[in-house]
C-alpha cells in the first residue's frame, strides 16, 4: 500500500500496474490473519470484476486459472491455503450490483 491509500485502492492500482487490467472491487470475501514466529500476515481477499484492459504480465512470468483441486496442490503461504476451504464452501459465485 502507498501512503494514504486504502486496501481497495491499493488492489486496483497493483492489478493495473502488474497485470494491465482494470478491476472493480465488489466486496470483501474473507480476511485471514496468520501469526508465525518470525512474521505475521493479514490477508484481505476481495471479490473483484475485470472491467477493462488486456492481461499482460509486468511483474510475473506466468498465470493460470485454477480449480479448487489445482489450488490445493500449489505452493502457497499458510494464509493463502486457509482461503481454500472458504472457496470450497461456495455453492455459486455471488452476484454484485453493477451500479
Amino acid at each position: 500500500m502507498e501512503p494514504g491509500e486504502g486496501l481497495e485502492e491499493s488492489l486496483v492500482r497493483e492489478i493495473r500496474e502488474e497485470l494491465c487490467l482494470d478491476i472493480r472491487v465488489c466486496g470483501l470475501f474473507k480476511n485471514i490473519s496468520q501469526q508465525d514466529r518470525d512474521f505475521a500476515i493479514d490477508l484481505h481477499a476481495f471479490w473483484c470484476e475485470i472491467c477493462g484492459g488486456t492481461l499482460c504480465l509486468v511483474e510475473h512470468v506466468a498465470f493460470m486459472w485454477a480449480n479448487i483441486s489445482e489450488l490445493k496442490r500449489m505452493d502457497f503461504t499458510k494464509a493463502d491455503r486457509l482461503l481454500i476451504p472458504h472457496l470450497e464452501g461456495l455453492a455459486e459465485l455471488p452476484s454484485f450490483d453493477r451500479g
